[in-house]
């Protein structure tokens, strides 16, 4: 016999009704009674925002199908309460041990009960919550930098209380990284009119971009005073949002007509936004004083 197909025999002012253990919780009214049973004696209880004399052990009359049932009062009285939030289901992704593509779409299915709505990793999944039990697919995307595990969690908001509950799958993530990278065709000594057309490669670069990633660099001089410059960039191209494999746009390093011969760092760092995974990378040079040789 299922609980929420019981009905119970209530009395209200002199008339009995039956009512199903899915709808006694919102139709039970004070001063309704109904037939309790403890050992051999029988008596009415009297529902006055809750039914304090009936004990967990007592007999509460319910009928299914034509026949008589006795229900525990810790059951009855259960079916009094605000049922509690529950995720029924939260599947995600392929098997155990299967390891998703960077960037793959991971599709999840999932169902609640008695919710009000639903979060996907902290963010609001959209779906109609308007009956006791909800359902839908979503999906994840994860872009690691390496392989890894990771979560996915759903926190379910009941719709009759301030409680929530939590549940939580894993799956794992091929990652792919932009570390090392290089920097190509720079020079050691700039001699007076000569330019440095440094490149900056970083791993997996093409595969990135094939994939839809816009990967970036900035670049920098470092380690000069202000005036006391010896190289500059020509053009002043210090931030390059759109990286490609090819790395067109590049800044060009050129001597200038100061003379001192300091050490001066040539830093670029590589950046995919998709995961803020960074590839720093520096070289050091001077810039060659006229009569060194």
């Amino acid at each position: 016999m299922s609980l929420d197909d019981a009905l119970f025999l209530v009395t209200r002012g002199g008339t009995k009704y039956k009512v199903s253990g899915a709808d006694i919780r919102t139709k039970i009214q004070n001063n309704d009674s109904v037939l309790v049973q403890r050992g051999t004696n029988k008596f009415k209880a009297t529902y006055n925002n809750g039914f304090s004399k009936i004990q967990d052990t007592d007999l509460v009359l319910a009928y299914d199908g034509g026949s008589n049932y006795r229900v525990s009062g810790a059951n009855f009285k259960a079916l009094l309460q605000d049922p509690k939030v529950e995720i029924t289901k939260w599947s995600w992704g392929h098997s155990p041990g299967y390891y998703h593509q960077y960037g793959q779409k991971i599709n999840g299915e999932w169902q609640t009960k008695h919710a009000e709505g639903l979060n996907k990793n902290g963010y609001k999944v959209n779906a109609y919550f308007g009956q006791e039990t909800a359902g839908g697919y979503d999906d994840c995307y994860f872009y690691p930098a390496e392989d890894g595990e990771f979560t996915i969690e759903g926190e379910a908001f009941s719709k009759y209380d301030d409680s929530s509950v939590i549940r939580t799958a894993t799956v794992l993530v091929r990652g792919i990284t932009i570390n090392p990278a290089i920097l190509q065709d720079t020079k050691d000594n700039i001699p007076a009119g000569a330019r440095m057309f440094p490149k900056l490669v970083m791993a997996n670069g093409d595969r990135l971009e094939s994939m839809g990633n816009r990967l970036s660099c900035t670049w920098r001089l470092r380690g000069l005073t202000k005036g006391n410059e010896e190289a500059s960039f020509d053009p002043d191209r210090l931030r390059d949002e759109y990286y490609d494999s090819d790395n067109k746009n590049p800044p060009t390093v050129y001597r200038t007509g100061k003379t001192k011969d300091n050490l001066i760092e040539l830093y670029a760092e590589g950046q995919n936004p998709t995961n803020w995974e960074l590839a720093p990378v520096s070289h050091y040079f001077t810039c060659q004083v006229p009569g060194s040789g």
